[in-house]
């Protein structure tokens, strides 16, 4: 390692976590924590979600053989409706998507100063094997 290259490492190491410091501290970060710890508590909203997840699992794998009923349809819509009339559910989702985008912003703004796609370039590699497909 040059001397050169010596003197950037420290900085980038310190620059990386003041950076993940200022992510964890961030509006964003902290409403999303607060609403996952409501979301965590809340057995009812938890159970609501699940149910909402398996029934449209269910349908969309019965879809894609061509089958499904108006009422499993119905019933994922009712779920659905259930799932956006939560509190709980709608503030954690709120949450989620807000510091989603903010994550969004600063990808941008790393890779405008990078010159690429930082979060791209960032996911770990996809290979056939690591995703599943025997």
């Amino acid at each position: 390692m040059s001397s050169d290259n010596a003197a950037v490492v420290p900085d980038l190491d310190t620059a990386t976590k003041d950076f993940a410091e200022a992510v964890v501290e961030s509006p964003e970060y902290r409403e999303y924590i607060r609403t996952a710890e409501l979301f965590e508590k809340d057995q009812d909203a938890q159970s609501l979600f699940q149910a909402f997840q398996n029934a449209q699992q269910q349908l969309s794998a019965q879809q894609q053989w061509g089958a499904g009923s108006t009422e499993e349809i119905q019933r994922v819509r009712d779920l659905e409706q259930q799932v956006q009339e939560n509190a709980t559910l709608t503030e954690h989702f709120k949450a989620q998507t807000e510091l989603v985008d903010t994550l969004k912003e600063l990808n941008t703004v790393i890779g405008d100063e990078l010159g690429f796609d930082y979060a791209t370039l960032a996911m770990p590699p996809r290979s056939c094997c690591s995703s599943g497909c025997g």
